[in-house]
Protein backbone atom coordinates (compact mmCIF):
# COMPACT_ATOMS: atom_id res chain seq x y z
CA UNK A 1 0.00 0.00 0.00
CA UNK A 2 1.43 3.30 -0.55
CA UNK A 3 0.28 6.85 1.11
CA UNK A 4 -0.03 9.84 -0.77
CA UNK A 5 2.02 12.98 1.09
CA UNK A 6 -0.43 15.54 1.37
CA UNK A 7 -3.03 12.60 3.04
CA UNK A 8 -0.31 11.21 5.22
CA UNK A 9 -1.00 12.78 8.45
CA UNK A 10 -4.88 12.13 7.67
CA UNK A 11 -3.73 8.48 7.25
CA UNK A 12 -1.54 8.06 9.94
CA UNK A 13 -4.40 9.47 12.75
CA UNK A 14 -6.74 7.24 11.15
CA UNK A 15 -4.81 4.11 11.75
CA UNK A 16 -3.94 5.61 15.32
CA UNK A 17 -7.85 5.96 15.80
CA UNK A 18 -8.61 2.17 14.22
CA UNK A 19 -6.02 0.45 16.69
CA UNK A 20 -4.84 2.80 19.27
CA UNK A 21 -6.00 0.46 22.36
CA UNK A 22 -7.30 -2.53 21.25
CA UNK A 23 -4.94 -5.75 20.94
CA UNK A 24 -4.11 -6.45 17.52
CA UNK A 25 -2.27 -8.89 15.55
CA UNK A 26 0.12 -9.36 12.60
CA UNK A 27 0.21 -12.17 10.13
CA UNK A 28 3.04 -11.91 7.44
CA UNK A 29 2.70 -12.84 3.85
CA UNK A 30 5.74 -14.41 1.93
CA UNK A 31 8.66 -11.17 1.35
CA UNK A 32 8.41 -9.92 -2.79
CA UNK A 33 11.13 -9.47 -4.50
CA UNK A 34 10.67 -6.38 -6.70
CA UNK A 35 12.18 -4.98 -9.85
CA UNK A 36 15.98 -4.47 -9.00
CA UNK A 37 16.14 -7.10 -6.43
CA UNK A 38 14.53 -5.31 -3.66
CA UNK A 39 12.77 -7.25 -0.75
CA UNK A 40 9.36 -6.14 0.95
CA UNK A 41 7.74 -7.97 3.67
CA UNK A 42 4.18 -8.05 2.97
CA UNK A 43 1.52 -7.85 6.36
CA UNK A 44 -1.30 -7.59 7.69
CA UNK A 45 -3.35 -5.99 10.42
CA UNK A 46 -5.63 -7.36 12.26
CA UNK A 47 -7.98 -5.39 15.04
CA UNK A 48 -8.52 -8.71 18.08
CA UNK A 49 -11.72 -7.05 19.33
CA UNK A 50 -13.44 -7.59 16.52
CA UNK A 51 -11.32 -9.15 13.71
CA UNK A 52 -11.21 -5.84 11.60
CA UNK A 53 -8.67 -6.42 8.70
CA UNK A 54 -6.76 -2.92 9.19
CA UNK A 55 -5.37 -2.79 5.59
CA UNK A 56 -8.57 -3.37 3.89
CA UNK A 57 -10.46 -0.51 6.28
CA UNK A 58 -7.74 2.04 5.33
CA UNK A 59 -7.77 1.40 1.27
CA UNK A 60 -11.55 1.61 2.01
CA UNK A 61 -11.33 5.07 3.76
CA UNK A 62 -9.37 6.30 0.81
CA UNK A 63 -5.96 6.75 2.56
CA UNK A 64 -4.03 4.92 0.65
CA UNK A 65 -3.68 3.34 -2.93
CA UNK A 66 -2.93 -0.91 -3.14
CA UNK A 67 0.02 -1.25 -4.80
CA UNK A 68 -0.91 -3.57 -7.96
CA UNK A 69 2.79 -4.47 -8.60
CA UNK A 70 2.72 -6.38 -5.63
CA UNK A 71 0.53 -9.88 -5.63
CA UNK A 72 -0.23 -10.46 -2.72
CA UNK A 73 -2.05 -12.78 -0.93
CA UNK A 74 -5.24 -10.52 -0.63
CA UNK A 75 -4.76 -8.35 -3.89
CA UNK A 76 -7.92 -8.79 -5.23
CA UNK A 77 -10.05 -7.60 -1.79
CA UNK A 78 -7.50 -4.77 -1.80
CA UNK A 79 -8.27 -3.53 -5.22
CA UNK A 80 -12.32 -3.88 -4.76
CA UNK A 81 -11.97 -1.56 -1.66
CA UNK A 82 -9.75 1.03 -3.66
CA UNK A 83 -12.10 0.92 -6.46
CA UNK A 84 -15.55 1.60 -4.09
CA UNK A 85 -13.54 4.18 -2.21
CA UNK A 86 -12.51 6.04 -5.75
CA UNK A 87 -16.34 5.30 -6.63
CA UNK A 88 -16.99 7.48 -2.61
CA UNK A 89 -14.53 10.11 -2.91
CA UNK A 90 -13.22 9.55 0.68
CA UNK A 91 -10.01 9.93 1.96
CA UNK A 92 -7.63 11.03 -0.75
CA UNK A 93 -10.24 10.36 -3.57
CA UNK A 94 -12.18 13.81 -2.05
CA UNK A 95 -9.66 15.75 -4.70
CA UNK A 96 -10.71 15.40 -8.02
CA UNK A 97 -6.46 15.00 -9.63
CA UNK A 98 -6.13 11.93 -7.52
CA UNK A 99 -9.19 10.24 -9.60
CA UNK A 100 -7.76 7.32 -11.97
CA UNK A 101 -4.37 7.11 -10.32
CA UNK A 102 -2.86 3.93 -8.87
CA UNK A 103 -0.01 3.17 -7.00
CA UNK A 104 1.74 0.93 -10.06
CA UNK A 105 0.81 3.68 -12.89
CA UNK A 106 2.11 6.92 -11.61
CA UNK A 107 3.27 6.66 -7.58
CA UNK A 108 6.75 4.93 -6.71
CA UNK A 109 7.95 3.67 -3.23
Amino acid sequence: MYTIAVHEELAKLHLRNLIEGPLVWIEFDSTLVGEGGTETSVAYLYRAQDRLFVNAQIIAGGYVLTATAHKCRHIDRFCARESGAESAYPGLWLEENWRGRTASNDISD
